[in-house]
């Protein structure tokens, strides 16, 4: 039996359909048909070529190569190609929003599908918008995604699974998909069960307490006693706590708060150069502004054109109704509302960041509750995945074509089992039911759980919440399993262009190089490789994690799968051991085990063992090392392909899988996420033309040796105006500065100084603790001189304490004319003008001829004179 290769619509070929050819299909997975050809000439199938099966396209993605077998009696040629579905075509199709590769999107699954398929049929027409469930509005962060990846985005943020109908190009998003089947599977004659064998998943997980929380957002003042976040009464519910004891695990839900379903009955007419607008809501039950709380109170809209949006509530009118709101700005810099985008009569909206009234609290309250309990029942009980054949005759004669997502009830007595599971994956014969050979297999996969995989992350209602689960980064893994396996790929396909081949005894000449083995070709998630435990060379332990295997995969699981803790004790110190991870063929669980001899990958039924690497018998010094042997190298061209890069020592290395280096000793070298986790360090010295640093594409401050403009050249600056820069001479420009100690300068304006220590300015000029001095010394004992503070003669007449003294003992003698004033006093433009006041015990002077104090009337005079015989001058203050 034949089925036509198609290209370009036309018949190039004719693929074989043999019993083992299988259609592998898998929930929000893979849906393909591999197959393997044996001919004895070659095959022309390029990529693009496609097979139709049951009304669907299945495209060859990657160009098929044969590997060549055979004598001169006759040449076989044996291809494997992959015919892929239409679901494959969405990786091809970089997932965009006016041209933004990075951004959010606020809407309901209808309105993230359509953004989907017009972004698929901008390359690829047909696709189609199918059944999107109302689930309510979500904002999604798309961030570099195609349109493959982005249907996992979407299924996450809505909690609900997607799958393709029709011709498969019609793209549905469902709560649950699948339909739930009257089947009923078990052993027996005409039962419909061949074989059936299961695993439990992660028991550990098991949660029978769940405690419930929402969002922060809207919950009135003191609430809860302090609590921070929305809870329920009781706080927690129980379920199986009989069974599996009291377990508990938090359910957390950021979406749920309290909300009110608001309504617009009237919008104020646009205005451009408005800085607010208005909306009103008739039917409002209660008063905003009995409810604002210290944030900023907001309206987000939930329907029409400024759906998504949040504005800023200016005021409320409780008469009218009347809710002002201030005008926003999107992303790209515009103004909202605007002329074509705008507030309409029945558009919905609900309330942000202020109190709310107690139904709306209660509602909240129970929705949490709710959704905490349909999360307990889907933890509180073990996971286990299933593995049935199903009996081909008994699937022909009932019509029975199982799809992903289905739910099926299945019967063990022996196990125990008697329940409704969903079947994840299922594998069957193209040929089926057209064709039942002995050899048709038909197998499928069932669980309680939706098995998670990194390669298709989704969160379902069938999931543990993502708030409990790490995820590795699912990019990086992808690539990685993809560029392994096109490696794999060219060890086949690589060829001598140059017809011969160098053959020098000292020399090795080849298009490619390959070190290492398929079932190392691996990476460890989360795994702590520990020898010589605390001291001991016989102790070993390796903790749990995950083990990524780039070319092995168990079909409708993936390939990551999980490993608990194992140790060892009393090893022997003579003898060296072979270290591996023994993982289930049927469940992505598995152990460490060590050997004192190799161990194969398919030594153990059932398992493979992946040889991880040896650890050493004690050395000489007392201690063992760990040799790995995981990862594989390859060659080809210019390009390097490996793990790790390192010296001799192990002291300087480059992690090309987590981007880890070192290089230099303790004291002097450089590493990243090393020394200190997410930083480079550098330790020693740095020589450098110009440092930046900054965030966000902005330079914020730099370092520079350039020199570009003379003595005036920046050496350090910050701001995105210099505004704080030092110059090569030594010059320092700040803007509102705060500077503390002291202060030592030639020059400028000091103000607002109170109580300094040490502040001395060129001039003479100083202003020292409790003192203020000016001092020009001419020489020879002729200085002008001003003192103001505590004290300022102390030690030189010890008797006199003076909190003054103005000196001005430089000669001027001119032709007679010259005059020295160590005191000018001028009060003028006033009724009273008041040159000096003089306070003297309990008797008051003035340079008036009287004034009035305290009742009494006081007089006196300033006279200056002479002293005929001394020659001396003097200033006296005398009363009338």
């Amino acid at each position: 039996m034949y089925t036509p290769i198609y290209f370009n619509d036309e018949v190039i070929s004719q693929l074989p359909v043999y019993d083992d050819l299988l259609v592998n299909r898998a929930l929000m997975a893979e849906d393909e048909i591999p197959s393997q050809i044996e001919l004895p000439g070659t095959l022309y199938c390029p990529i693009g070529a496609y097979i139709l099966y049951r009304g669907r396209k299945y495209t060859v993605n990657t160009i098929p190569s044969p590997q060549v077998t055979g004598d001169v009696s006759g040449l076989k040629y044996t291809y494997n190609i992959t015919f892929e579905s239409d679901l494959y075509r969405l990786y091809d199709k970089k997932f965009k929003h006016l041209n933004n590769k990075t951004f959010s999107f606020y809407g309901d699954l209808s309105e993230l599908c359509l953004l989907v398929v017009s972004n698929i049929n901008e390359i690829d027409s047909g696709w189609s918008v199918g059944i999107c469930d109302d689930l309510g509005l979500k904002t999604v962060e798309f961030d570099k995604h195609d349109c493959r990846t982005a249907l996992d985005a979407i299924a996450e943020a809505f909690s609900c699974e997607w799958y393709l109908s029709g011709t498969g190009k019609e793209i549905n998003f469902v709560k649950q998909a699948g339909n739930v089947t009257t089947l009923v599977f078990q052993y027996g004659r005409g039962k419909g069960l061949y074989s059936l064998g299961y695993q439990y998943q992660n028991d550990e997980n098991i949660v029978t307490r769940a405690f419930g929380y929402g969002s922060s957002r809207n919950l009135p003042k003191n609430y809860r006693d302090g609590a921070t976040e929305l809870m329920f009464d009781g706080y927690y519910l129980d379920k199986n706590t009989d069974l599996y004891r009291v377990k508990e695990g938090d359910y957390v839900n950021e979406d749920i708060y309290p909300t009110i379903a608001g309504n617009v009955s009237a919008v104020s007419a646009f205005d451009p150069d408005a800085a607010t607008f208005t909306i009103t809501d008739s039917g409002l039950t209660f008063n905003l502004n009995t409810y604002f709380s210290p944030d900023t109170p907001k309206v987000s809209f939930t329907s029409g054109q400024l759906q998504g949006q949040e504005f800023e509530i200016v005021t409320y009118d409780n008469t009218s109704k009347v809710i002002k709101l201030k005008v926003a700005t999107d992303a790209a810099g515009n103004n909202l509302p605007s002329a074509e985008i705008q507030a309409v009569v029945g558009d919905t909206y609900t309330l942000f960041d202020m109190y709310l009234p107690d139904e709306a609290v209660q509602a909240a309250e129970d929705k949490l509750q709710a959704a905490t309990q349909t999360w307990l029942d889907e933890n509180s009980v073990p996971r286990v995945l299933y593995n049935l054949e199903l009996d081909p005759l008994y699937a022909k004669f009932n019509g029975i074509m199982l799809e992903p997502g289905d739910q099926i009830r299945v019967v063990d007595d022996a196990l125990g089992i008697d329940a409704m599971i969903r079947v994840t994956s299922v594998s069957y014969p193209v040929n089926f039911p057209d064709i039942i050979t002995p050899n048709t297999k038909i197998t499928a996969t069932i669980a309680n759980f939706i098995p998670y995989t990194t390669t298709e992350r989704v969160v379902s209602d069938t999931i543990d919440n993502q708030h409990e689960i790490k995820v590795v980064n699912r990019t990086n893994i992808e690539r990685a399993r993809l560029n392994a396996l096109n490696l794999k790929k060219l060890q086949t396909r690589i060829f001598n262009p140059d017809g011969s081949l160098f053959t020098g005894t000292d020399s090795l000449v080849a298009g490619m190089a390959t070190f290492g083995y398929d079932s190392q070709n691996m990476n460890l998630n989360d795994v702590v490789i520990s020898p010589n435990l605390l001291g001991n060379p016989n102790d070993f332990k390796i903790s749990g994690g995950q083990l990524i295997h780039y070319i092995y995969k168990i079909e409708g699981l993936g390939y990551i799968w999980t490993l608990g803790l194992n140790s060892w004790t009393g090893l022997d110190p003579a003898k060296y051991y072979y270290v591996y991870a023994k993982c289930s063929k049927v469940a992505i669980t598995g152990t460490w085990e060590i050997s004192e001899t190799g161990v194969g990958v398919n030594d153990i039924p059932g398992y493979f063992a992946f040889n991880l690497g040896i650890l050493y018998e004690v050395n000489t010094d007392g201690y063992r090392t760990f040799q790995s042997t995981k990862g594989v190298t390859t060659i080809v061209g210019d390009q390097i392909t490996s793990g790790l890069i390192q010296d001799i020592t192990g002291q300087n290395y480059i992690n090309l899988t987590t981007g880890q280096f070192n290089m230099g000793d303790a004291d002097s070298g450089i590493d990243w996420d090393v020394t200190n986790p997410g930083f480079l360090t550098i330790r020693g010295g740095i020589a450098s033309k110009v440092i930046q640093v900054g965030s966000d594409g902005v330079v914020n401050a730099r370092i520079s040796g350039v020199t570009d403009a003379g003595a005036d050249s920046i050496r350090f600056a910050s701001g995105p105006g210099d505004e704080f820069k030092v110059l090569d001479n030594g010059k320092m420009y700040a803007t509102d500065a705060e500077i503390s100690g002291d202060i030592t300068a030639k020059s400028g304006t000091i103000g607002g100084v109170e109580n300094p220590s040490t502040h001395v300015i060129e001039g003479g000029f100083s202003i020292l603790q409790n003192q203020m001095a000016m001092n020009l010394d001419h020489g020879g004992g002729n200085i002008n001189q001003v003192l103001i503070g505590d004290n300022v003669i102390s030690g030189v007449f010890p008797n006199l304490k003076a909190t003054g003294i103005f000196r001005n003992v430089v000669p001027n003698v001119s032709s007679g004319d010259g005059v020295n004033s160590a005191m000018v006093l001028e009060a003028s433009n006033a009724d009273t003008n008041i040159a000096l006041e003089i306070v003297a015990g309990d008797i008051h002077f003035t340079s008036l001829p009287d004034r009035a104090i305290g009742g009494a009337t006081y007089t006196g005079k300033i006279r200056a004179y002479t002293d005929a015989d001394t020659g001396i001058q003097y200033l006296t203050i005398e009363n009338d």
